[in-house]
């Protein structure tokens, strides 16, 4: 079944507005407009074309439906000097990130990431005692993304796109 949402996300994610995928695929941003709200379905040739321009297989266009983070969930280091094409293409990837660990999670038995809530706790306090938790010592940390990994924390990057 085609998800309409897939199409925003796939645009979004390119860092496209709706006239570059309508041009490169033939299509008019009207035509495009509809198949995200879904009141247009787009044929197989259609899909075909989407798939090439946007770079995402056929059959990422007929997987259940995705919602972008909201911009309130997430956090950017400088809102304010980013585009909304930047923001939206951040966003997209953060949706298919969400995709990405629901799919692990039906497929493998992953460890629960062992994080502590220290909301409210002084920083200097706090780090000791992720430091005496995580039996760290007090040498500087090699390399954060190893240690968050090695506690069970799914560390993801988005990576530009050309």
């Amino acid at each position: 079944m085609f998800s309409p949402s897939r199409v925003t996300i796939a645009r979004h994610r390119r860092g496209w507005t709706k006239n570059e995928p309508a041009q490169a695929a033939g299509l008019t941003p009207r035509t495009i407009s509809g198949y995200e709200s879904g009141d247009m379905e787009p044929s197989d040739d259609a899909i075909a074309m989407l798939s090439r321009v946007l770079r995402f297989p056929p059959t990422f266009f007929h997987a259940g439906d995705l919602d972008e983070p909201s911009q309130d969930n997430a956090s950017f280091r400088a809102l304010s000097s980013m585009t909304a094409v930047q923001r939206h293409a951040a966003l997209a990837a953060g949706a298919l990130a969400i995709d990405f660990s629901r799919w692990l999670d039906r497929r493998f038995e992953l460890p629960a990431p062992d994080l502590l809530d220290l909301r409210g706790a002084d920083p200097e306090a706090a780090a000791e005692t992720v430091r005496r938790t995580w039996a760290i010592g007090e040498k500087p940390i090699g390399n954060l993304i190893h240690l968050l990994e090695r506690s069970g924390v799914r560390v993801l990057t988005r990576r530009a796109v050309p």
